[in-house]
């Protein structure tokens, strides 16, 4: 009876190690997309302040909620680089009051948004998808 007992944990355990090698790559092949998104589309005089390139697992209809300053008299521009489960990846900047101010351009588990704050302050930005849940990554350049 002990051997089975051990026989059955030993499999639960490979079970789970081979799930989170999954997992891994999955989340890794996100960053390693966003890595050369980056690179490609980094152009002069424009810098990359924040680089969340850990992946996040989105799990739909739910979104994820972000706090963010940014600085009137700059120029922004996000993208978020999601796999191939989704349906739609989409970003939403949010003002103070809750307003949706700017919303990604149509562009297929690559949103991209290009904003200059009229003001100063703290803003939300909202990552949601139409369907499918995976993992994504964030990244925000300045200029």
């Amino acid at each position: 009876m002990m051997k089975i007992k051990r026989l059955f944990l030993f499999l639960f355990i490979l079970g789970s190690f081979w799930g989170q090698e999954e997992l891994h790559a999955a989340s890794s092949a996100v960053s390693q997309k966003c890595r050369d998104f980056a690179f490609k589309n980094l152009v002069y005089g424009q810098s990359l302040i924040q680089s969340d390139l850990q992946p996040h697992w989105l799990e739909w209809p739910q979104s994820t909620r972000l706090i963010r300053s940014f600085y009137s008299g700059l120029t922004y521009k996000l993208v978020a680089c999601g796999d191939q489960s989704f349906s739609r990846l989409k970003l939403t900047i949010y003002d103070q009051q809750g307003v949706a101010v700017r919303e990604s351009e149509d562009q297929e588990n690559f949103p991209v948004i290009y904003f200059e704050p009229e003001q100063t302050g703290k803003y939300f930005i909202k990552v949601h998808a139409d369907g499918g849940s995976g993992y994504y990554s964030l990244l925000i350049f300045a200029r």
